[in-house]
């Protein structure tokens, strides 16, 4: 393996990555329709920047202990998340240990593996997660009520909304597979526009079909679309387990990113590949088991990559784009 990925594959990556906790958290933060649009224009800009700089995390100490605590901790908030997910929506006769436990093992795992091996498993589920969420929601539109739409916006709110753009992971995702990424700018910015009109898509129909107030009152506004759905064709009695599992696999996928590379990052503080994935196991099970709740997951989630994106997506991109234009 030369840890080297093509276009197809980090294509494969970004759109997966936005079917996961993308369309998970903008339905659950947003308020009207012009918020989510600002959010998500401003997620698109927020990905330019990476896009075009000239940031290389693995050639730099400093860069790499930076980015490996921030992967680290969004990588716990993820897990908190997902283990939330699996226990309200999908099965809540598991234990939190053991979802925790089997969702650090697994993104351990894929660590230890490499960045390649992730992303042709990602590659390998790219149509079936956009085929498959894609068909309940195109089979939900007939149902999309425009006056549920809520148009109403709070100019007071337009910072936020700004900065809640870099919740869209999109560009962190360009930061962090800089190092491995081959292809042009040209795919890579097709791809970005491409899981934003996707994410905008899913969750339009999330608000046309719950209103407001029906987002507010749902823990998962989300998957509410999945139960509801009635799909033409289908025999199996739970059918929304399956396309929430699908939403498992992307947000997995978006989970594997951080971990595998915060695990190369740690390799580059010499300190040893596989003990640097044993201590990332560790390190994502106890953080979020231990993560005391005063402050919703999703909340922090948002916080984290708000505050920390400023620096990680923002700050460290544009201070190598400048200083390649002065050299």
């Amino acid at each position: 393996m030369n840890n080297k990925i093509s276009a197809s594959q980090l294509r494969a990556i970004i759109i997966t990555s936005a079917l996961g906790m993308e369309i998970l958290i903008l339905p659950i933060v947003v308020k009207s329709l012009q918020e989510l649009i600002i959010i998500l224009a401003s997620g698109f800009l927020f990905g330019i920047v990476p896009l075009f700089s000239d940031i290389s995390i693995n050639d730099s100490r400093i860069l790499c202990i930076i980015y490996s605590v921030k992967n680290i901790l969004v990588s716990a908030l993820m897990a908190k998340i997902m283990s939330d997910v699996i226990g309200n929506v999908l099965h809540n006769d598991i234990g939190e240990i053991r979802t925790l436990l089997f969702i650090a093992l697994t993104a351990g795992y894929c660590a230890y593996k490499g960045f390649e091996p992730m992303a042709r498993t990602a590659q390998m589920f790219f149509w079936f997660i956009v085929i498959g969420t894609l068909y309940v929601y195109l089979m939900s539109v007939p149902d999309i009520r425009l006056n549920n739409i809520s148009l109403s916006y709070d100019i007071r709110r337009a910072a936020s909304s700004l900065l809640m753009g870099l919740v869209i992971n999109t560009g962190e995702i360009i930061v962090l597979t800089k190092h491995y990424a081959e292809g042009s700018k040209k795919t890579t910015l097709v791809s970005v526009i491409l899981s934003l009109l996707l994410s905008l898509f899913i969750c339009f129909t999330v608000m046309g079909r719950l209103g407001t107030r029906g987002m507010e009152n749902t823990a998962y506004p989300l998957f509410e679309i999945m139960y509801a759905a009635d799909l033409p064709g289908m025999f199996i009695k739970r059918q929304e387990a399956i396309f929430i599992s699908l939403w498992l696999v992307s947000s997995f996928l978006s989970l594997f990113v951080y971990v595998t590379t915060a695990a190369d990052y740690m390799s580059k503080l010499d300190i040893k590949r596989n003990t640097a994935v044993l201590w990332l196991i560790v390190l994502v099970f106890l953080l979020s088991f231990f993560y005391d709740g005063s402050t919703a997951p999703v909340a922090a989630y948002c916080m984290l990559q708000v505050i920390g994106g400023i620096l990680t997506v923002l700050i460290i991109p544009l201070i190598y784009i400048f200083g390649r234009k002065k050299r």
